[in-house]
């Protein structure tokens, strides 16, 4: 706000400004701008964060809520709002997932694998394998490999393998999944150390059909 001389007495809006008499004086003041909260993109941001919520209370239901704790540590005050910062962004305002490869759940020091391949015949067997690096393979060859799948046809229903005991030194894993035909198989991948407190990124691969 500031005192103005008014010789004409002039008031009210000119330009993005305001005029206008307060105790015999004149002030100037910025004209504040209309807040309109319902425009089409703010829906759509409003729609892409319930989506997003709505996920995340699913994976509330499996093993990946404690990893998303852990992975938060350093990062965001929790296990959900590293979710929301890494995966919004991932979600569709039509309710669906925009982009696989987008989504993230685990992050930490531990190392990425190199060439993380994957395929899955049509008895629904999946074989993973990748390559370690020297350090990967000499100081995190125990870490243990944890596997997280999403099916195209049941998105929102999250899969965590339980009964893999694979560690990153062995290069290669084996599991089932059930699955549609013509329908795809994404999967996240991410490494344990053997304490269970440090994680590696997570990794993301859409399996590759068996001829």
């Amino acid at each position: 706000m500031a005192e103005v001389k008014n010789c004409l007495g002039i008031r009210g809006r000119v330009g993005d400004f305001v005029l206008y008499r307060l105790g015999g004086k004149t002030f100037l003041r910025k004209r504040a701008k209309r807040n309109d909260s319902n425009t089409e993109e703010q829906r759509a941001v409003r729609a892409r964060f319930r989506t997003a919520v709505r996920f995340y209370q699913k994976l509330k239901e499996t093993p990946l809520d404690e990893v998303l704790d852990i992975a938060a540590q350093g990062i965001c005050v929790s296990g959900y709002a590293f979710f929301m910062k890494e995966n919004l962004k991932a979600f569709g305002p039509d309710g669906r997932i925009k982009d696989y490869s987008q989504l993230q759940f685990a992050a930490g020091k531990r190392q990425k694998v190199f060439n993380l391949e994957g395929w899955v015949d049509k008895e629904g067997r999946v074989t993973l394998k990748w390559v370690n690096s020297l350090i990967g393979t000499l100081t995190e060859g125990k870490d243990r490999l944890g596997v997280m799948v999403l099916r195209e046809d049941r998105a929102f229903s999250p899969e965590v393998i339980d009964e893999l005991t694979v560690c990153r030194k062995e290069r290669e894993a084996h599991f089932r999944v059930f699955r549609k035909k013509g329908k795809k198989v994404h999967v996240y991948c991410y490494f344990i150390s053997p304490n269970g407190k440090v994680l590696s990124p997570s990794q993301y691969i859409c399996l590759q059909e068996e001829e």
